[in-house]
């Protein structure tokens, strides 16, 4: 730990990028099993029209799932960091004469790995739990994506539809769905 704490978070230094890559890649992993194993478990057919809502939880589960895989092939986590891990992160700031006045708390941080810096970035994240914080994070990575795709790439036709694509979905799992398809959603009519 080379810097001082600050009051939403704090950065560890690594040695060797493929631990932090391990890390990520086994969580990618467990969290992409547990999205497919929800999905194929979903009845291809509803036998009974009240297990809809059973249905409905099991689908954004799978969603949910997805989405933390996904983060984490892009080297971004979501954690919850209790009392004892805290502790031993102030420890460690002591020992490198990084701990200053900055209160580190329990919670929800967002790791961002930084391959170029050999540093994991410890964001606090939101007090609203790990689901609004992890469709935050998502919705903010496609955006990114899309910028970055229109940044990096020649003005080809192929880019421009990547980007739209990725602006598309972020604009489908937000709020602003009506910006997309209008106010008539045939899939959200309730008969």
């Amino acid at each position: 730990m080379y810097d001082a704490f600050e009051p939403d978070g704090f950065s560890l230094y690594y040695a060797e990028a493929i631990e932090p890559a391990e890390a990520l890649a086994f969580d990618a992993t467990r969290f992409a099993a547990a999205s497919f194993e929800t999905i194929h478990n979903l009845p291809a057919k509803l036998v009974q029209p009240k297990a809809l809502g059973w249905l409905l939880i099991q689908a954004y589960y799978a969603a949910f799932f997805s989405i933390q895989a996904l983060l984490r092939l892009h080297g971004l986590s979501l954690i919850y960091i209790e009392v004892s891990g805290i502790k031993r992160i102030a420890d460690i700031a002591a020992i490198y004469g990084q701990l200053n006045e900055a209160n580190v708390a329990t919670g929800w941080y967002v790791v961002r790995s930084n391959a170029k810096l050999k540093r994991l970035e410890f964001k606090r994240a939101n007090d609203k739990g790990s689901h609004v914080a992890a469709w935050k994070i998502m919705t903010q990575l496609l955006s990114d994506l899309s910028t970055n795709i229109l940044l990096s790439s020649s003005s080809s036709a192929y880019s421009q539809a990547a980007a739209t694509r990725l602006v598309n979905l972020r604009l489908a799992l937000t709020e602003r769905w009506p910006q997309l398809f209008g106010q008539n959603v045939p899939f959200l009519k309730w008969r």
